[in-house]
């Protein structure tokens, strides 16, 4: 993306919807980060399993049948695509957008996704089935998944769905798309979704991303587990860049934005939340093999500082990625301390931990909502610096007249992105 010369023709933010562990709705969210409240705490179903960590942030309180009409579609659709299409909801209701105000042809939707794994006890019966005398026989599974499994299973998974439910909901009959890479799908879902606006492809898109990472199954699979030290102090759990993190605390959450041109926002009457000036991408195959001074990481973030080239003064602060992990918070605290040294940093993820696609927009949320408000929300569980990070983390809430910021996320497979961004 370029910076334009017709601020008729910037790429807007006009509408958030945000299905997130501290809050659904803007309102609750932003009450939360204002009271500097935790979404991580004791999941009862990991504490029967006998889970090492049994902590997470659950969503609390979700109804998916207040957001997704007709409610016989929740039978089609797994836990994250609720959540997508119920923050596309909030989003669209937020944004007073309402269907004739946009050609539908001239809608696009880009989400971000994960693979969607599917919840233990669908499979359960089908992995019995496969057991003879206490083993369990893969050949066997041909035999039993089809008439074990529920007829329309398939589709509650496709981690397109997403995309696919949003579109249908909002009517909308252009260009539609799915990424699903990791932690930086949804960050790379909003550079997509502006791209189609630029190229004149739509004039409105809805862009989101949803993920959950807290269920068994893709634990499972990853052979991970989050972090243990603080398995009973859950809120203490996720301490991005501090000192004491002992591994990344695991969320689920969704958001959605509702992206324009300025001209068709203001025409529509609607409220901007702020404006994106540019997303910067790159790859890195390796982040802990190529912690260097030219990192990939560095290079993004130097990039991103260049669309504040004209107004520097404008730079409130950096939305990091934060995992919590210690090699990577420190890969990624270097970089910063390297281009940014001086830049206030904040990691929303201390609120809720990772949320896997879903993450890099709820995080973009949390930047623009408070920042509309003149201020930058503390990190959680900054006690004590960790010397490998040297970074000026916001350890308190930070009032400020500034409303640019930038974004950084990564995955763990090496996708790298940076996005500039002025609040409203």
């Amino acid at each position: 993306m370029q910076q334009l010369a017709d601020p008729q023709e910037d790429i807007v933010i006009s509408g958030i919807g945000v299905v997130s562990p501290i809050g659904i709705g803007l309102k609750a969210f932003e009450a939360s980060l204002q009271n500097q409240q935790s979404g991580v705490a004791e999941i009862p179903s990991y504490r029967t399993s006998s889970m090492p960590a049994p902590i997470g942030a659950e969503l609390k309180d979700f109804q998916p049948k207040l957001y997704i009409k007709p409610r016989k579609s929740l039978k089609v659709m797994c836990r994250e695509i609720q959540t997508g299409v119920s923050a596309a909801a909030l989003a669209m209701s937020e944004a007073s957008l309402e269907r004739g105000q946009v050609e539908d042809e001239r809608i696009g939707v880009v989400y971000g996704s994960d693979m969607f794994y599917c919840d233990t006890y669908e499979l359960e019966g089908v992995f019995r089935s496969c057991m003879k005398g206490g083993k369990f026989y893969a050949d066997m599974w041909d035999e039993h998944s089809l008439k074990d499994l529920y007829p329309l299973w398939m589709l509650k998974y496709l981690p397109n769905m997403a995309a696919c439910h949003v579109a249908i909901a909002a009517g909308a009959y252009g260009p539609n798309n799915s990424i699903t890479l990791g932690e930086v799908s949804s960050l790379l879902a909003l550079a997509e979704g502006a791209s189609l606006l630029e190229r004149e492809k739509a004039d409105l898109v809805l862009v989101g991303g949803s993920g959950s990472l807290i269920p068994m199954t893709p634990m499972l699979h990853h052979r991970d587990i989050s972090s243990q030290g603080f398995a009973n102090t859950p809120s203490l759990a996720a301490r991005p860049f501090a000192r004491g993190r002992d591994g990344h605390v695991y969320g689920e959450g969704a958001a959605t934005f509702v992206l324009e041109k300025r001209k068709t926002a203001i025409v529509r009457g609607a409220k901007i939340w702020g404006a994106l000036h540019g997303v910067v991408r790159a790859f890195e195959p390796n982040l802990k093999a190529h912690d260097r001074p030219q990192s990939v990481l560095g290079h993004v973030l130097a990039k991103g500082r260049e669309f504040f080239a004209r107004k520097p003064e404008e730079l409130s602060h950096l939305n990091a990625q934060g995992m919590s992990r210690i090699e990577l918070d420190a890969i990624e605290a270097r970089a910063i301390a390297r281009e940014l040294p001086e830049l206030p940093v904040f990691a929303p993820s201390s609120y809720f931990g990772q949320l896997g696609a879903g993450g890099s927009l709820v995080e973009i949320a949390a930047s623009l909502v408070s920042l509309s408000k003149g201020w930058v929300p503390a990190t959680l569980n900054q006690k004590e610096a960790d010397p490998a990070c040297p970074i000026p983390v916001t350890k308190t809430q930070m009032t400020t007249d500034k409303r640019g910021f930038l974004k950084l996320g990564f995955s763990t497979t090496g996708q790298v992105a940076v996005a500039a961004i002025t609040a409203e």
